[in-house]
C-alpha cells in the first residue's frame, strides 16, 4: 500500500507504540457482536472475512486513490450532495463519535467523543492532529455513504447466514458487521496503515475501564490465540 501522500508516520505507527491486535482477530470481534452470528459455522467466518476487506480494498481503489486533507474531503463531499456537521455530542450515545444517516445523506461528527481520541494520544505523548481524527471518521462514513449510492451494500453483496431451514425453506438474513469490517479496511487501505482503525476503539475501551497495557496486551494474546484455534486464520 503506497499511494497516500505525504502520510503521516506517526498515526502509521501507532502499532509500535500500542497492544495491538492483527486486522483479521480484530474482525472476528466485531463480525462476533453480529446478532446472527450464532448460526454460522466456525469454518464460513475467515472467507466472509476476507471478503468484506477485499470489498473495501477494492472500493479504495476506485473511490479514494490519494487521501485527502480535510478540506478537499469535506469539499469532495459536498459535491456529492453530502451535508457534513460537526455537532458536540451525541444526543444518546456520548461514545459515538461519527454516524452517516442514508436518509438524509448526512454524516455527523461528535466533537466531545472525539476528545476523547486526542486525550489518549496526548498520553502517549503521540502528536496526532486533530484534522487526521476528522478524516479517519470522515472515511469511514464516506465509505457507507459509497455502499448506499454507487458500490451496494456488503452484506447484500455476500452470502447470508441461514437462521432457520424448513425442507427446500430456509429464512436467511443479513450479517450487517461486515459492512463494518469493509468500511474498516476501506480506511487502513486509505491511510496506508499497519492497524486497522478498529484497534482504537479496543484500546479507548480498555483505557475507560482503567487497564493498563500490560493487561490490555494480556487480554489481547488471549483472544488471538483464541481465534486462531477456533477460526484457523490466515495472514495474522
Amino acid at each position: 500500500m503506497s499511494r497516500v501522500a505525504n502520510p503521516d508516520k506517526t498515526l502509521m505507527n501507532l502499532d509500535e507504540r500500542c497492544p495491538t491486535l492483527p486486522p483479521k482477530c480484530l474482525f472476528v470481534l466485531e463480525l462476533e457482536q453480529d446478532e446472527y452470528f450464532p448460526h454460522l459455522s466456525p469454518s464460513e467466518v475467515p472467507l466472509l472475512i476476507d471478503q468484506a476487506i477485499q470489498k473495501g480494498i477494492l472500493a479504495s481503489g476506485k473511490w479514494a486513490e490519494q487521501k485527502q486533507s480535510l478540506k478537499d474531503m469535506i469539499n469532495l463531499l459536498i459535491r456529492q450532495g453530502i451535508t457534513v456537521r460537526f455537532l458536540d455530542r451525541h444526543p444518546e450515545k456520548p461514545a459515538i463519535r461519527a454516524e452517516y444517516n442514508k436518509k438524509t445523506k448526512t454524516i455527523r461528527i461528535y466533537r466531545k467523543s472525539m476528545h476523547q481520541i486526542q486525550r489518549f494520544f496526548e498520553e502517549l505523548n503521540i502528536p496526532v492532529t486533530e484534522e487526521d481524527l476528522f478524516l479517519l471518521h470522515l472515511y469511514h462514513e464516506w465509505f457507507h455513504h459509497l455502499e448506499e449510492t454507487k458500490i451496494g451494500r456488503t452484506d447484500d453483496e455476500l452470502p447470508r447466514v441461514t437462521i432457520k431451514q424448513k425442507g427446500p425453506f430456509a429464512i436467511r438474513k443479513r450479517l450487517s458487521r461486515l459492512r463494518e469490517i469493509a468500511a474498516h479496511a476501506f480506511v487502513q487501505q486509505v491511510f496506508d496503515l499497519n492497524w486497522s482503525p478498529l484497534l482504537l476503539d479496543y484500546l479507548l475501551y480498555f483505557k475507560e475501564k482503567g487497564w493498563s497495557f500490560g493487561q490490555i496486551r494480556e487480554s489481547f494474546q488471549k483472544e488471538k490465540e483464541r481465534i486462531q484455534s477456533v477460526y484457523h486464520l490466515g495472514g495474522t
